[in-house]
């Protein structure tokens, strides 16, 4: 079944705001202080920096400055409370993994990352704990560690690795973390059970796509993409997180695109993307319901990106490539549960990221445009 949504009537949102003021934005948008606030990646005279703004966009955005600075605007992890940051930083001549809050408070030291790169770091659902790669010691078993302790410090646990941790992600409960190491050319998938701090391949034979693993809200399945041959196309695979010989392939609706899987809050649902065999660049969204996978169903007619659904699980929001000229990625909105009405957030012409308040109560996306690339945001649920 392909539900024709381009057939029915597209509901026009509420006018966004832009609330990212004169600065020229370079990168993606996180939600802090639990959506009162949001904060960006932006152009400075000498380097990329976040800035922070209000949702009225009636002021001047301000930079987040932090001592040590970041070493890029790519290596900060928001918690997620939006009120504290890792990031990894020189501090004595060493590279480190500090914490550091959103007031300017002097950051904490955690551990000396090294030479990891890639850099990869989580805090886990709760924020509670946090986890990253770092370069092991001399005399260590094995060159790299996965590292994941309290968001104190405290009771910090290690797993030997080959190579870098990558593509960290936590499962709901904060039982298992989910990570790929590179090796031999392929990309393995683990799952670690932090009870007993030993990591388990659950991806066969697979070359799993860094980042694209979704954790069930359960915590008993994750979802992730990936090929015995990458080169002929990805599909959209699941596995127990205690491990099985084969991870099982979703059936429909056929080859995955490159946006990893996103799972709803209730679990309901699953949306991905979809594309032709071998095809690298976004394709049609899907969305199926989690327990009946196998009559999934694309919900776009053109390519699609950036999934995400708000926190109770009633919305799913997009962006959609329209491939006329001149050339528009939208941002647009479904209900899930009602998949034919669409509700069109920005008309483009190249928006993306988009990303729910915690609350529900608000969207914020990028819009790229040449003239001025700005980050807007929309009151939700549309009126």
């Amino acid at each position: 079944m392909i539900w024709p949504w381009w057939l029915a009537g597209l509901l026009l949102a509420v006018q966004p705001a832009t609330v990212s003021g004169d600065r020229v934005v370079l990168g993606p948008v996180v939600w802090v202080d639990g959506g009162q606030r949001v904060a960006f990646v932006g152009a400075t005279d000498s380097e990329p920096a976040w800035f922070i703004a209000g949702l009225a966009g009636d002021a001047e955005p301000t930079e987040l400055r932090w001592t040590p600075r970041p070493e890029s605007a790519a290596s900060v992890w928001f918690h997620p409370d939006g009120k504290r940051v890792a990031y990894a930083a020189r501090r004595d001549g060493k590279r480190t993994m500090l914490i550091g809050g959103l007031d300017g408070e002097e950051p904490t030291a955690f551990a000396v990352v090294g030479s990891t790169t890639p850099l990869d770091a989580a805090w886990s659902p709760n924020g509670a704990m946090l986890a990253f790669g770092l370069r092991a010691g001399p005399g260590a078993e094995k060159p790299y560690e996965l590292f994941y302790c309290e968001a104190n410090g405290a009771h910090g646990s290690h797993v030997p690795l080959d190579s870098p941790p990558i593509g960290i992600k936590w499962s709901r409960d904060a039982k298992w973390l989910a990570f790929c190491t590179r090796s031999l050319g392929r990309t393995i998938l683990f799952v670690c059970d932090l009870e007993h701090s030993i990591a388990k391949s659950v991806s066969a034979h697979l070359t799993i796509t860094p980042g694209s693993v979704a954790w069930a809200p359960d915590s008993r399945s994750l979802a992730f993409s990936g090929a015995l041959d990458p080169t002929k196309g990805l599909r959209l695979f699941t596995s127990r997180p205690s491990g099985q010989l084969v991870a099982d392939r979703v059936e429909r609706p056929g080859y995955v695109g490159t946006a990893p899987a996103v799972y709803s809050s209730d679990g309901q649902w699953l949306a991905w993307t979809a594309g032709p065999q071998g095809e690298p660049t976004p394709a049609p969204l899907v969305l199926g319901r989690q327990r009946a996978l196998a009559l999934a169903a694309r919900v776009s007619p053109t390519n699609a990106a950036d999934p995400a659904f708000s926190p109770d699980g009633d919305w799913l929001a997009f962006t959609s490539f329209d491939s006329t000229t001149p050339r528009r990625t939208k941002v647009l909105a479904l209900r899930p549960a009602e998949p034919a009405n669409v509700v069109v957030v920005d008309e483009g012409p190249n928006a993306a990221g988009p990303v729910f308040s915690p609350d529900g109560g608000h969207l914020a996306y990028l819009s790229m445009s040449a003239e001025k690339p700005c980050v807007k945001v929309v009151a939700w649920p549309p009126k």
